[in-house]
Parts: structure tokens; C-alpha cells; sequence
């Protein structure tokens, strides 16, 4: 209360939940320069005495001291600590004298201190080259010889893997010799071993030895499951190996088997002084970068939402139709006030929704550029539009139901279950398995050992991981015999995947080939004939897949990436595959026809979400066509030794474009990449781009999908207005593929020549900065550009008439009448009851959190759903206010009378009135029964009118009392 805590926690930004309690906390800084008045004026003072100093600058200085008074943090203002402070301190004015300091490999420390300064040096030049003032290095950083100097105070251990004798400078010194060896004999002859499908005979062979010799050998795995895992390869191998949860320190040295356990050693070493071999995972596959956890998005609420609902935004209303949002207004009604949600019709009629109504109410999403047209309250416009979907809907219904019924009654082949070879391939995946990875991987596998065809749509981020669940799939198909076919969107991927596939399938049986312009026509000729005779296991290519003379000896596996990127035919051509062959689709955003197949469970959907550990978000800039933004941003990139794509979608204007930064640039290599190019000469383009020949791509969205180029980490989209956000979001996705910092800058020619819609675009992209924003992107460009997509452009005028979320909701329901399974929905009831029921704005203050709480309360189907909304209200925002507990009270009684079929509930005369629908679907001896068992309060009459005489005068008492009485009818 007040100034007092009551409690600390963490919680989730996310869900805004709290997650952990904890007794105390230390808030440290988030920066490193702590602001306050007189340092802002120290700061002011010392910039006139440092730009006197260099006359070059005095012009700057009102610029400068406006800045360090009035901006706050602003980026670069750690350079100008000396400004701010009397003395600046460093890590080893923290470090008591006593402090052993143990230097790993003094050598590379010292190289890594000199490169640090010379990168400071450069960026220093680099900002006088844009005539940007900035302090000398030297007064912020400290020096190698600082360091040195700094070092002498304390106690030192020095390791180094070379025996070098240092020079006695006077000082008590000690040479202890670790007599270790290494396991790079046994790392090359695993590399060298051309029997893939034994990869592990090697390390085999070389534990017998160790064994034998009676040495312990160790095997360290980073993950439980893969100690599991490479403990059966093992055992196949007629290895003793045993795993063992418990901690590596707590094992007996002197086993007598290959034990197996759990840890994070970066190497392994032979010490045969004491008898001990110990292998990493690391030296067997290589290092496997970790991901981290990310919290999955929650797929179908993101369409219930109120989030963004904005004054004047166009809802649908499910019985009166489309109107338009004026707001949150608060009324009072007989003696109690409550929340009322106000829409605007035809004529300026007026409807003011109740706050627990909130669930009749979408917002509307329907096609770019189509302002819909407002309904009329009472009308009957809206009911025969209605009707008019709703009767094209049913035939689009018949139809899709039809396709996916024919793939769960065709008779697929089954493949078989993972053997040895195939966990002998997934051990050499280069990174470690994320949870919901390997939860596709799984979904996949599953898929493909059922009668029925697979049809699972793969979600994931750009660079996530969907390629691996791909090639596992191709691997399995392909060990049981059949051929796979992989279709992308362009050229280069292809060209991309074909590199990653025989990556990772190099040293198998497996026989790859690309099919796309890059190959001759005696190329492809041939590629075809061996793809009729079996001599082709997996074939990758562009549309060219689809062509009739593209004949397979015994396809068993379609895998599509970015299936929305091809066109009607192709996709018609698709469906026909669809029904004969396993089919796995992959994407980084799902567009709104797969969005919505997931949403209504038609297609089979797999989320992954995990990000790589050492992947950073994008940081994303909008500016202004700058010359020196441009300069500035290249040559930082080029200092760090990356590369940069410059994004020119005009063909007419690209080479022109080219040569202006090719001046701007002089120092850099600058090339151009187009669709109208010559086969070969792309492609050497891009293969010059991918072994780092070319500093600069000056490109055309060919680069949109899939293409991974770690070292290109800047990325320059000009005229980003007139892209989609799908495809600056894809765009975007070509860098940031690696642990570096990665930068994105959207070129726009001014705001006032950007239009509303391409503003909406930016803004959103902005939003979406974060790693995993696939699925929110797909929403956004659904409220943007709208659902024509969903069932093809026939269906674009019916989604504009109703909006997306009806058609979903009309669907749905059509689906669900084809399928043989009840349709018919209970009346939503009507509720009027002399209480005050609603949301205090003193205690959620925001109007818009406010209205969209509303909606989720409004929206929650159970009652477990309405608890944990309870919980999160008290969590969030403290102990329920009475108004509130009685809007629960409200909704919980809803949730009851909608399952018996009670169309309204009214307070009269001291009694409680509760109307039947017509026909209610509820038990009418138990009603009878009910009303003979409590005379004195129940009561029914011929209109299917049930009277309650509560024994109280209290509301919520009462309500109580009939929800009592009520259940027994369920």
C-alpha cells in the first residue's frame, strides 16, 4: 500500500502473468551512464572545452549540448563517458587484491584487446569521414599496456597449450605440465569414414582399444535424450555402454564399461597418467548450438482479440451486421452503472452492447481497398448476405471435404518405423533439437507410418529449423525405397537446398539432382530419364516439378516450401499430387489459407518456435533514402568482415542503382542479381555472393525465400512502401542467420509520399521485430490485405461482405453440418439483472486493455476458462473490486443457461423469469421433476417460462440459489 511492497514477482511479458515470488530484488542499471541534472551539465560544460580543443568542431557544440541535456540515452552515448564522470572506473577497481585471475590462453586475450582498439580506431574514423564529432578511444577504453599494469596487482594463473619458458621477473612462479592428449586423430577418421550408414564404427573400434587397455572411457552428451540415444547406437555396435543421469564429478574413474553422461565440456582429452579417456558429442558431430525457449503462440486466440480495436474501426456484429466502433461508454441504467459497448448503424441508429455480450462482436477483416457497407439495425440485409455466403460456403465446404476425404480413405503406403541407420542420421544434425523440433519430427514420422496420406503443414520462423524436419522425412522415404520430390518457389533456393541436402546426406546412398533454369537442356533431359529409372532418390526444383513430362518411377514424398508463392495452376497441379503421395509443406508465414485450414482443423499443423540460443531479432530502421546512412551502415558491416543485400525491385533502374553505390563505395565489390538474367551468369552471381566474392548484392526479391548466407548481416529494402509485410518480413529473414547482430533498413522517399495502408505495413513490421513473429505477421497482413487467399479469389467478395472472422465462423459450421456432427447452436441469452457488472477503470485503467479484457471474459467457452481469467485479474491487476467479482458471477450463470437452452433471463416483480428456446435440447422429466420437487420456488408455465422465487432479496445470492438448483439439470 502506498510507498510499501507487497509482493515481488516475476512475470511473463507475454502473458503478462506472474510466473515466480521472491523475496527481495537488485535493480541495477540498465545503462552505463546513470543520468541525473548535474551530470547532464557536466557533461554540457566538458563537450565546450573538448570541441574548442579541435576548432574543426565549435560549429557542433549548441548541436552537441542540446543533445546530452535534453535527448535522455541516445545511441553512441557510452562513447562520451569521460564527458559525464571525474574518473571512470573499471572492472578491476571492483576486484579485491587477493582475486586469482586465471587467463585461458594470455596469447589470444592480448589479440583480442589490440582488435578491439583498432575496431574503436575505425569506427572513429568512420564517424569524422560523416562529420560526426566523437571522443578519442583512448578516454573511455583501456589500453593493452593499462591492462597489463592493471594485471600485475593480482595472483595469475596462465594456461597455455604450448610449453613456452617465460623470463624470471623476479616474481614466485610455478610450471605445472598436464601431459594430455587430443582426439583429433579420431575426429578425422570419423570425417574420413565413407560407411555413413556406420558413422560410428570409428569411435567403436576405439573404445574397445581404450577398454582394453583399462582405461575408463567417458562420453559426454549435452542432452540426456541424445546420451540415450548414441548409447543404443552403441550397444548395436557391440560396445558395453551404459548412461547415467548422475553427475560426472560422483562416477567411479575406474569403470569397466563406456560410460555415458550428461554435460557441456567444449573438447575431450586422453590423460593416460590417470587411466582416463573422455569424449565429447562435439568432436563426434561437431558443435550443436542450443536454442532457447520461446512461449508458442496461442494459434486460435489470436483472432479473438479487441487488442487494436480503434474508435470508427468497422466490427461485425453476428446479428446486425457490420457497424462501426465509437467506444467504451459507461451508463447508468435503474440504480447500477456498467460498461456498454457503442456501434454506429445506418442512419446514425445506435446500438449499445452489453459488456458480457462482447462474444457477438468480431472486428472486421476483410479485403485491402474495400470499405464495407454499414447495415441497417432491424434490416434484412444482412440476413440475406448471410444466407448468400453461407450457401457459397457450403459448396467451397463440399469440395475441400471431399479432397481431404479422399486421402483419409485412399490406402497409402506405410513407411516403416526409425531403424539404426536413421538415428545414426538424425545424431549428425549440427545443432540440438529444440522441444517443439523434435515434436515435428515426430508428428512427421507418425504421419508417414499411417495407411492415410501425410498432410502437415510446418510452421516456423525463418531459420528455425523446418529444413531439418524436411530432410529427415526425405531420408526416411528414401531408405525405404522411394524417390522424393522438393518444390520451391525460385531458382536459388533451389540451388540453397540442394547445398544443404548434400551436406548433410553426403557419405549416403542417396542420389540428388536440381531440376530448374540453371540446367541445360541436355542436363534436365538426362536428369529426367534417370528419374524414370530410379537413378534419382531426391529431386529439388521450381515449378519445372509440376510439368507433365517430369515422370517419377515411384514417388512417396511431395515436400513444398512457401506453398503460397506459386500461382493457380501450380497449385491445382499440387492437389492433384496432394491425393496421392505424402505431401509436407513448410513456411515462415503462414498466409491465410493455410492459417485458416489450421484454424479449423482441416490441416495438420506443426509449431516450431524455438529460435537458435545465439540468434539476436533484427534490428529494423525506417529512414530516408541517406547517402551517409547508407555509407555508414556498409562500411560497419565491412569492418566486422560481412556483407550486405540491397534490395532494388525496378529491373529498368537496377544497374543504375548499382552504379551509384558502386561510387558512393568505392572500396567495395558491388554485383546484381535479377530474375532476367542468363541462367549460368545468376547463378555464378550468387555462388560469387555465397563464398564472400561480392561485398554488395544489389537484387530484385530473388532473394526472398530460403536463402541462408550467414556473413550477410545488413540488409537495404528500397522503396519499402510498395512491398507486402509477408514479403519484407521474408525479405528481412535473409540476414540475421548467424550470432551477429543483424540490421535492416526499410527505404521509404518521405512519409507524406507513403500511403496509409504501406504506413500500416512499416508500423507493424516495427512491432514484429522480435524473433518467432510468423503467425502475428500472417494476422497482420490478413487485417492489411485481407482473406482473398483463404478458398481462392472467388471467395474474396463474400469475405469482404461478412469479414474473415465470420466467413471462418460460417465455415466452420458448414464443415461441421457436411460431417454428419449437431450444428444447431443454443440462443445466446439475454441477461438482465438490476447489478452492477463491469471492469472499474480504476482498476484497469487503459480503455483499450480494458475492452479487450472485456473480450476475452465475454469470449472465455468453460468455466475452467473463465477461473483462470479470475486468476490472472488478481495477479495482474489485484484484488477484484465487487463490480467485477459480479461480471464474473454474470458469465459463469451465462455459461449455464446457454447449455439449457434459456434464450433470456429476467429480473420481475421479485422473481426470476428464465425463456426456453424452441425445441430446448434438455431433459423435460428432470424439468418436471425439478419444479414438483421445489413448489415453493420453481414454477413453469405452457410458454416454456420457468419462474424462480428466490428467498432473498440479494442478486448475487440468488443467482447463487439458482445455480443450484439449475445444475440439476444438466
Amino acid at each position: 500500500f502506498d510507498e510499501v511492497l507487497e509482493s515481488i514477482r516475476f512475470f511473463s511479458p507475454a502473458s503478462q502473468r506472474s510466473s515466480e515470488h521472491l523475496d527481495d530484488v537488485i535493480i541495477v542499471p540498465a545503462h552505463e551512464v546513470l543520468l541525473t541534472t548535474s551530470r547532464q551539465q557536466r557533461a554540457a560544460s566538458s563537450l565546450k572545452e573538448a570541441l574548442e580543443e579541435e576548432g574543426r568542431w565549435r560549429g557542433d557544440l549548441e548541436l552537441w549540448q542540446e543533445r546530452v541535456k535534453g535527448l535522455g540515452h541516445f545511441p553512441g552515448i557510452e562513447q562520451l563517458l569521460p564527458l559525464y564522470y571525474d574518473r571512470l572506473e573499471t572492472l578491476f577497481h571492483y576486484l579485491p587484491l587477493s582475486t586469482l585471475v586465471v587467463q585461458s590462453n594470455s596469447g589470444s586475450i592480448k589479440k583480442t584487446v589490440v582488435e578491439l582498439l583498432e575496431q574503436a580506431d575505425r569506427d572513429r574514423d568512420v564517424a569524422r569521414q560523416n562529420s560526426r564529432w566523437t571522443l578519442s578511444p583512448e578516454t573511455y577504453l583501456l589500453n593493452e599496456a593499462e591492462i597489463d599494469t592493471a594485471l600485475e596487482s593480482y595472483p595469475q594463473i596462465l594456461q597455455s597449450s604450448l610449453p613456452v619458458e617465460h623470463a624470471s621477473d623476479g616474481k614466485s612462479s610455478e610450471v605445472l605440465h598436464f601431459r594430455l592428449g587430443d582426439h583429433r586423430g579420431l575426429q578425422q577418421k570419423i570425417q574420413d569414414h565413407q560407411q555413413r550408414q556406420r558413422l560410428l564404427e570409428p569411435l567403436a573400434q576405439r573404445l574397445q582399444q581404450w577398454q582394453e587397455s583399462g582405461m575408463s572411457p567417458f562420453l559426454v552428451c549435452r542432452t540426456a535424450e541424445q546420451g540415450r540415444r548414441v548409447e543404443d547406437l552403441l550397444t548395436d555396435y557391440g560396445v558395453d555402454a551404459q548412461f547415467s543421469s548422475e553427475p560426472f564429478g560422483q562416477l567411479s574413474f575406474r569403470a569397466p564399461v563406456t560410460k555415458i553422461v550428461v554435460g557441456r565440456l567444449p573438447m575431450g582429452f586422453l590423460w593416460p597418467d590417470e587411466g582416463l579417456a573422455v569424449v565429447t558429442e562435439t568432436e563426434l558431430y561437431g558443435e550443436k548450438p542450443r536454442r532457447h525457449r520461446v512461449r508458442p503462440p496461442e494459434i486460435g486466440s489470436l483472432l479473438a482479440t479487441f487488442a487494436d480495436l480503434q474508435t470508427d474501426d468497422f466490427v461485425v456484429h453476428l446479428d446486425h451486421g457490420i457497424g462501426i466502433y465509437k467506444g467504451l461508454v459507461h451508463l447508468k441504467i435503474n440504480e447500477h452503472s456498467n460498461d456498454f459497448l457503442l456501434l454506429e448503424y445506418q442512419d446514425g441508429d445506435l446500438l449499445y452492447l452489453p459488456v458480457d455480450r462482447l462474444d457477438r462482436v468480431q472486428k472486421y477483416l476483410g479485403v485491402e481497398g474495400y470499405q464495407p457497407r454499414v447495415d441497417k439495425l432491424g434490416g434484412q440485409r444482412w440476413a440475406s448476405t448471410r444466407k448468400r455466403v453461407q450457401d457459397s460456403i457450403q459448396k467451397v465446404a463440399q469440395e475441400l471435404l471431399h479432397i481431404y476425404a479422399l486421402r483419409h480413405i485412399k490406402q497409402a503406403m506405410t513407411f516403416s518405423p526409425p531403424d539404426s541407420s536413421f538415428r545414426e542420421f538424425e545424431a549428425t544434425f549440427p545443432y540440438e533439437e529444440t522441444p517443439d523440433q523434435q515434436a515435428a519430427i515426430e508428428d512427421v514420422l507418425a504421419d508417414m507410418q499411417r495407411h492415410k496420406c501425410m498432410d502437415r503443414l510446418i510452421c516456423g520462423d525463418v531459420g528455425f529449423g523446418k529444413t531439418e524436419v524436411a530432410l529427415r522425412a526425405a531420408f526416411k522415404a528414401v531408405m525405404d525405397g522411394k524417390q522424393v520430390a522438393i518444390l520451391v518457389p525460385t531458382t536459388v533456393l533451389a540451388e540453397q537446398h540442394c547445398l544443404t541436402f548434400k551436406q548433410r546426406l553426403d557419405g549416403y546412398p542417396v542420389f540428388l539432382e536440381v531440376l530448374s533454369r540453371f540446367k541445360g537442356r541436355a542436363e534436365q533431359k538426362k536428369i529426367l530419364a534417370d528419374l524414370q529409372n530410379s537413378l534419382v532418390d531426391i529431386l529439388i526444383g521450381t515449378h519445372r516439378l509440376l510439368q507433365r513430362d517430369v515422370v517419377f518411377k515411384d514417388l512417396g514424398l511431395l515436400i513444398i516450401d512457401e506453398e503460397h508463392r506459386f500461382g493457380v495452376r501450380h497449385k491445382e497441379r499440387i492437389k492433384q499430387l496432394r491425393a496421392e503421395v505424402d505431401v509436407l509443406t513448410l513456411t515462415a508465414t503462414p498466409i491465410p489459407r493455410t492459417l485458416h485450414m489450421s484454424l479449423i482443423g482441416i490441416r495438420d499443423l506443426s509449431v516450431i518456435d524455438t529460435p537458435p540460443e545465439d540468434r539476436r531479432a533484427i534490428e529494423t530502421r525506417i529512414c530516408s533514402f541517406d547517402d551517409i546512412i547508407i555509407k555508414e551502415a556498409v562500411r560497419k558491416e565491412k569492418a566486422r568482415r560481412g556483407q550486405v543485400f540491397f534490395v532494388h525491385n525496378n529491373i529498368k533502374t537496377i544497374y543504375r542503382m548499382a552504379n551509384y553505390i558502386q561510387e558512393l563505395l568505392p572500396e567495395i565489390t558491388v554485383a546484381v542479381a535479377h530474375g532476367q538474367l542468363r541462367e549460368r551468369e545468376l547463378e555464378q552471381v550468387m555462388l560469387d555472393f555465397i563464398h564472400h566474392r561480392i561485398d554488395l548484392l544489389v537484387c530484385t526479391t530473388i532473394i526472398e525465400s530460403g536463402l541462408d548466407i550467414p556473413a550477410a548481416n545488413t540488409i537495404f529494402i528500397n522503396r519499402a512502401d510498395k512491398f507486402g509485410l509477408a514479403q519484407i518480413y521474408q525479405l528481412r529473414g535473409r540476414v540475421g542467420r548467424s550470432s551477429e547482430q543483424a540490421y535492416a533498413y526499410l527505404l521509404i522517399p518521405g512519409e507524406h509520399l507513403v500511403t496509409r495502408q504501406a504506413q500500416r505495413r512499416l508500423l507493424a513490421l516495427m512491432d514484429f521485430t522480435e524473433l518467432g513473429s510468423g503467425f502475428k505477421i500472417a494476422l497482420n497482413d490478413l487485417q492489411i490485405r485481407g482473406g482473398g487467399n483463404i478458398l481462392g479469389a472467388a471467395q474474396s467478395g463474400h469475405i469482404a461482405a461478412v469479414g474473415y472472422e465470420m466467413y471462418v465462423h460460417l465455415m466452420e459450421k458448414a464443415i461441421t453440418q457436411l460431417k454428419g456432427e449437431t450444428a444447431r447452436e443454443p440462443a445466446e441469452p439475454e441477461i438482465h439483472l438490476n447489478l452492477a457488472a463491469h471492469l472499474p477503470e480504476t482498476y484497469i485503467t487503459n480503455s483499450s486493455q480494458r475492452l479487450n479484457t472485456y473480450k476475452r471474459l465475454a469470449s472465455a467457452s468453460d468455466e475452467s476458462s473463465l477461473a483462470d481469467m479470475e486468476e490472472e485479474l488478481r495477479d495482474r491487476f489485484g484484488p477484484l473490486p465487487e463490480e467485477t467479482s459480479h461480471l464474473l458471477v454474470l458469465l459463469n450463470l451465462k455459461l449455464l443457461l446457454r447449455r439449457l437452452w434459456v434464450k433470456r433471463l429476467d429480473a420481475v416483480n421479485g422473481e426470476y423469469v428464465l425463456t426456453f428456446s424452441e425445441n430446448p435440447e434438455i431433459d423435460l422429466d428432470k424439468l418436471t421433476g425439478l419444479v414438483a420437487a421445489e413448489p415453493e420456488h420453481l414454477r413453469l408455465t405452457p410458454e416454456h417460462r420457468l419462474y424462480f422465487s428466490s428467498p432473498t432479496y440479494d442478486v448475487v445470492e440468488s443467482i447463487t440459489e439458482l445455480k443450484k438448483l439449475l445444475h440439476n439439470l444438466k
